[in-house]
């Protein structure tokens, strides 16, 4: 278990980057991709409260990619909550895994 948290903190910088690229280019496909991954990671570690951050984002990025303009538009502004939560996260593990 250890090893898996040690990965954690170089898995959030990639996909941080993943993150932001797609978001800023517009990327609705790779945002969702990206999501859905954080999503099934986080779960794994059970992440229950980043985990609830993103299945809106999720849904919000796949109906924009089916065409719905109701549907809220995804900016870096709209993913800043949940880039902070993983970055508190990530310490959070940090500081265990020294810790133990």
């Amino acid at each position: 278990m250890k090893g898996v948290l040690q990965r954690v903190a170089s898995w959030r910088s990639t996909i941080e980057a993943e993150l932001l690229t797609a978001t800023s280019t517009g990327d609705l496909q790779q945002l969702a991709r990206v999501l859905h991954t954080m999503r099934g990671a986080l779960a794994q570690l059970h992440a229950d409260s980043i985990v609830e951050m993103i299945v809106p984002l999720e849904k919000a990025c796949k109906a924009r990619a089916a065409g719905d303009a109701s549907a809220p538009t995804l900016t870096v502004e709209a993913i800043t909550p949940l880039l902070s939560r993983l970055k508190a996260l990530t310490a959070e593990v940090t500081h265990y895994v020294a810790s133990h």
